[in-house]
């Protein structure tokens, strides 16, 4: 009977332990899955739009009850920063201060492009404002107030695009991301 027992026991320990290898092994998997997935993810922080590179987004807008669907083409096409954006910035408006200590500004050249619209009619307004800067950790830098040359912005029509100048402030000679703000968040490398 002692012998039944102790083998009914055992029984029990290599299965309860073996179970527990599976379950292990089905979170790993789809642990694994997920970061596969997030390092896919094409304009998170873990992978953000490098410069040069076009990047296209669908977007839902609500205009007098009517939702219309829009797809957006945003480039990154180069970034000034450091002693030569600011004297750009000086230029455009001589009442703009200077960065803050261990800050200098980048000037991020822009184009958008409303690529397609469920309304023929319907107007995009691009803004500079939706853009944000954060440090290589993630973190959200301080927002700036400077008259910026040659402004990114305004509003477009399908197949129309614009392309201007933002002006953020960023760690000097530290990499950077920016952030363009619409209903889901897109980041772009400084590199």
């Amino acid at each position: 009977m002692k012998k039944l027992l102790i083998l009914l026991l055992g029984l029990m320990l290599v299965l309860g332990l073996s179970a527990c290898g599976e379950k292990d092994e089905k979170t790993d998997a789809k642990t694994e899955t997920k970061t596969d997935d997030e390092k896919t993810e094409v304009g998170t922080l873990k992978n953000p739009i490098p410069v040069g590179d076009s990047f296209t987004f669908d977007l839902k807008k609500e205009v007098k009850e009517k939702k219309v669907d829009l797809e957006i083409r945003m480039t990154v096409q180069s970034i000034i920063r450091g002693e030569e954006a600011w004297k750009l910035i000086q230029a455009e408006n001589s009442t703009n201060k200077q960065a803050p200590e261990g800050m200098e500004y980048a000037l991020i050249k822009i184009n958008g492009e409303l690529t397609k619209s469920s309304d023929p009619e319907y107007e995009y307004y691009f803004n500079s404002q939706d853009f944000y800067s954060y440090d290589s950790k993630g973190i959200a830098m301080p927002g700036k107030f400077v008259v910026e040359p040659d402004a990114f912005g305004g509003l477009v029509t399908v197949g129309g695009s614009k392309d201007g100048m933002v002006a953020l402030l960023v760690p000097i000679n530290a990499e950077f991301f920016i952030k363009y703000n619409t209903s889901k968040p897109y980041y772009f490398a400084s590199k």
